[in-house]
This record gives structure tokens, C-alpha cells and sequence, in this order.
């Protein structure tokens, strides 16, 4: 067997953890990150996703990633996974029931935490689909193969396998 088959076959050993199921990498891939849009490149209307007076909520396609833009908190604008890595700089969370990944504004900086509460979940949470686009006030996010990407001053982008800052 050659060295690189070796050395596959111990990446994907690696990797692989109880039950065949694939464990994120501990850091976040090479992807294409999604440009702040404008108000005009907002693509959905926002109105679908608003579960209350000024709170409105979505979820990805795969249903990993909750969000939520909350206009009537201060501070209360982000995204949690059920799975993901840990971000360059950030917490290391176990991704298990009590210590899950969240990434938020606050203070107009991106800020990366694990939790244990469903704070960016809303007891109706529609999808935001691929490629869709959803603006309120100051805040957009938009939904893509690789994660979602939010913006306001700065921006972030979360996925199973992404979880970063951007700048």
C-alpha cells in the first residue's frame, strides 16, 4: 500500500467517530464567503420570516443553523448549530445538547460563544432557502450551500463545518 493511501486511510480513520458518522473538522474550510448585500440584492421578503412584533426568525435548508433578528433587544442577533467547529480565536464547544456553538452581534462585533439555551430559536421557524437573501433594519443574511452569512458593520458565516468572523 503507498504512503499516500496510509495516509487517507488515516485521515478517514480519524474523522470517522462512533457509528460511521462524520465529526466536523476543527477548522473551518476554504469557502466562498458571500459579499455584504444591499438592500436591493434582498431577494425574500422579510415579513415571511417575522414569528412576532419585530422578531423574525429562520432556519438553513438542513436545519442546523437557527437565526434569529430580534429588533426589539438590543444585542439579540445571531445564529446557533446543533453541529459545528470551532472559530479561529473562539470557544471550543462539544456540540452536544449543553454546550453548542452561537455566534451573535453585539456591540457592533461579531462574538463566538458555546450555549446551552435555544436562544436563537423561535417556535416557528421557517426556512430561508439557497441563494435567498432576507434584509431588516441594518441586518441582512443570506443562506448558501456552505452556511449562512449575516452582516451588519462586520459579518459572520456558520455551518456544520464553517464558524468565522468576517471582517
Amino acid at each position: 500500500m503507498s504512503k499516500f493511501m496510509v495516509v487517507v486511510l488515516s485521515i478517514l480513520a480519524a474523522v470517522f467517530v462512533g457509528g460511521g458518522v462524520l465529526a466536523p473538522a476543527s477548522a473551518s474550510p476554504s469557502v466562498p464567503i458571500p459579499p455584504k448585500p444591499n438592500r436591493d440584492q434582498a431577494n425574500v421578503d422579510a415579513r415571511t420570516f417575522q414569528v412576532s412584533p419585530g422578531v423574525f426568525a429562520f432556519k438553513s435548508p438542513s436545519g442546523n443553523v437557527a437565526c434569529k433578528i430580534d429588533t426589539t433587544v438590543h444585542g439579540s442577533i445571531g445564529c446557533q448549530t446543533g453541529v459545528s467547529v470551532k472559530p479561529a480565536g473562539g470557544p471550543a464547544c462539544s456540540n452536544k445538547a449543553n454546550n453548542k456553538y452561537l455566534v451573535a452581534f453585539e456591540n457592533g462585533n461579531v462574538i463566538h460563544r458555546c450555549t446551552s439555551q435555544g436562544i436563537f430559536y423561535a417556535s416557528r421557524q421557517p426556512v430561508l432557502a439557497y441563494g435567498k437573501t432576507v434584509m431588516v433594519q441594518s441586518t441582512s443574511c443570506t443562506s448558501t450551500v456552505h452556511g449562512i452569512a449575516c452582516y451588519q458593520n462586520h459579518g459572520f458565516m456558520i455551518s456544520r463545518d464553517v464558524n468565522i468572523s468576517i471582517r
